[in-house]
């Protein structure tokens, strides 16, 4: 004969194996389906009064404890894992959260900043995302995993974009920025979450350099950005390249200034040009240089090597360049030599000579101003084998016109420019020859 059990509720005898044990009760099948509910957690079954509910939940007191808890604004049911949480301690669902707290700040926002790393030479990073909506719930998401451990990051409004996001780092190090910023979990996540950025086609990828990496003093500071400046120009078709951007974007978020003969010529130019912010080196800001050049992206490699890049194009500015007196400061120091009280700049055919007591003295030669260059015919940035396939007689006729040989024009061609910066270049006779004539007749 099978074990029975009594109902709690109507007091009838059943079978146990056609009975229900709840909270401690047993009741029959009848009873149990008209005053019990399944918890959605742990499928306990509970009395129906004693249940924590909302429309799409069902839970044991003891789930909703461990597990949920209410929004603070409309009173849902949400997983503790879900939820957002304000300074307070308040929990939000994603949608009071977008309407309650303002995660996504406007785009003339700066906070108080967080320097990261040691160092002088700091790098902030402005990176637009685009096509996965303006939310303050997905904002929240890559900034919990961006400030986990530090506060790292910020995220802003841009009117370029469409449904995006611009996410902007605190000043960091090189080093802090390639070990100690997560950005792997944040660009994995963004990409989780439907943004895109290099594909998006309206998303850049923006580096702020401290001006402090560029020296201490204003002085110094100025003269390596005009290298900088300059390096830039020089080097355009190379960093339009690497940018991954195409020249009508260019010209549209981070247009050149226009090479010029020396760096602090091109300084003079960039500050006089009046071309405000969306250039490819912007200097409308007062503690900091922009490179606004590069594309957004979401893969790890590219960003990591853009912030290579800019690292390297400051290292250029900053430490490539010296003045003659600085190199041989310098050397003399790492020679032991007895330095000279003064050190005049060599001037063109002087050859300076300095003994281990550190006399001066000086010989002479006579520079050649005629010889071909080599680099005339083959550029440094081309193959030696390498001919050039494009045709240039319509340039040249107009410069004829102008009273400008080929061989000038070919001179600034093998030097870089471009053919729009040469006929720009035509309407200012004094540049032109200038210039032409340092590259043709340099020794």
């Amino acid at each position: 004969m099978s074990e029975t059990r009594i109902c709690a509720n109507c007091g009838a005898e059943h079978a146990i194996e056609d009975m229900f044990e709840v909270e401690g009760d047993w009741l029959c099948e009848d009873c149990a389906d008209r005053l019990t509910v399944i918890c959605d957690h742990c499928s306990e079954r509970i009395y129906e009064e004693n249940a924590v509910e909302d429309d799409t939940h069902i839970l044991c007191d003891h789930c909703f404890d461990e597990y949920y808890v209410r929004c603070d604004d409309c009173g849902r049911i949400i997983h503790r894992d879900r939820a957002y949480w304000d300074g307070d301690d308040n929990a939000y669902c994603a949608s009071c959260w977008d309407e309650h707290c303002e995660v996504i700040h406007e785009y003339s926002y700066t906070p108080d900043l967080v320097f990261h790393g040691k160092g002088l030479r700091h790098f902030g990073v402005e990176l637009e995302i685009d096509d996965g909506g303006t939310v303050n719930s997905n904002a929240q998401k890559l900034l919990d995993i961006a400030n986990a451990n530090a506060e790292n990051l910020y995220i802003k409004t841009d009117g370029s974009l469409d449904e995006g996001l611009e996410l902007v780092t605190h000043p960091m190090t090189l080093e802090y920025h390639l070990n100690e910023m997560p950005w792997a979990e944040v660009l994995r996540k963004a990409q989780s979450m439907g943004y895109l950025s290099h594909a998006a086609g309206t998303c850049g990828l923006h580096v702020h350099i401290s001006r402090l990496a560029f020296g201490c003093t204003y002085e110094q500071q100025e003269a390596a950005i005009a290298r900088l400046l300059y390096f830039v120009e020089k080097f355009w078709a190379e960093l339009l390249r690497f940018s991954r951007r195409t020249q009508s974007q260019m010209n549209r978020w981070a247009a050149r200034y226009g090479i010029r003969l020396t760096p602090s010529e091109q300084m003079n130019h960039a500050k006089n040009s009046c071309a405000g912010r969306y250039t490819a080196v912007n200097l409308t800001n007062s503690d900091t240089v922009e490179i606004r050049m590069f594309r957004g992206t979401l893969k790890l490699n590219t960003l990591k090597a853009t912030l290579q890049m800019v690292n390297h194009l400051v290292e250029v500015a900053v430490l490539i360049y010296a003045s003659t007196q600085e190199i041989l400061c310098k050397t003399l120091k790492k020679l032991r030599l007895k330095a000279p009280t003064d050190i005049l700049e060599p001037q063109e055919g002087e050859i300076m000579k300095i003994d281990r007591t550190g006399r001066i003295t000086t010989g002479a030669f006579t520079p050649h101003t005629t010889f071909e260059r080599w680099w005339r015919k083959y550029p440094f940035y081309r193959s030696y084998y390498e001919d050039t396939p494009t045709n240039y007689d319509d340039l040249f006729s107009v410069a004829k016109a102008f009273g400008v040989t080929a061989d000038e024009v070919q001179a600034l061609l093998d030097y870089g420019c471009s053919e729009e910066e040469i006929e720009e270049m035509l309407y200012d006779p004094e540049l032109f020859h200038e210039m032409t004539g340092e590259l043709l007749y340099a020794y």
